[in-house]
């Protein structure tokens, strides 16, 4: 960033105009890099989450009455619910249908249409199905 730095010398306005601008796009190239990680890790969180929910669901289909055991502890009983009633199976899935979405967008525009990318993440996380989400991970977290 100190080559960005513009100088307070007035006879260079043409040079320090262009490091403004250098400076400018390098913050903004910074700020696209910093929310696509944010972005691609919450979209694995939330593929993550639905993959687990989908194992735990498998798993008690699979589990017999008697002491079922998984490699490392017990399958919960059949009537074992999710920590939240917020997330269900169905809004779990949509959040992960529209990640996916989201992340089509991201990957194709970020080098192209920046603006693009900022609009799709700001919809994808005013969704009801990102909010759910992170409902649930505030519940876990508590």
């Amino acid at each position: 960033l100190a080559d960005f730095e513009c100088d307070d010398d007035d006879d260079n306005n043409n040079s320090s105009t262009s490091s403004n601008r250098k400076r400018k796009r390098l913050m903004r190239l910074c700020a696209v890099s910093c929310m696509c990680l944010k972005f691609y890790s919450f979209a694995a969180y939330v593929a993550l989450c639905f993959i687990d929910r989908r194992t735990t669901a498998t798993a008690l289909d699979n589990a017999d009455d008697s002491a079922a055991t998984v490699e490392n502890g017990c399958i919960p009983k059949k009537n074992y619910s999710p920590p939240s009633s917020l997330l269900s199976d169905a809004m779990l899935l949509k959040g992960v249908e529209r990640s996916r979405m989201c992340v089509s967008t991201v990957s194709t525009f970020t080098a192209t249409n920046v603006d693009r990318v900022f609009k799709s993440v700001n919809e994808y996380m005013a969704g009801k199905s990102v909010k759910a989400i992170l409902s649930f991970q505030e519940e876990i977290l508590l």
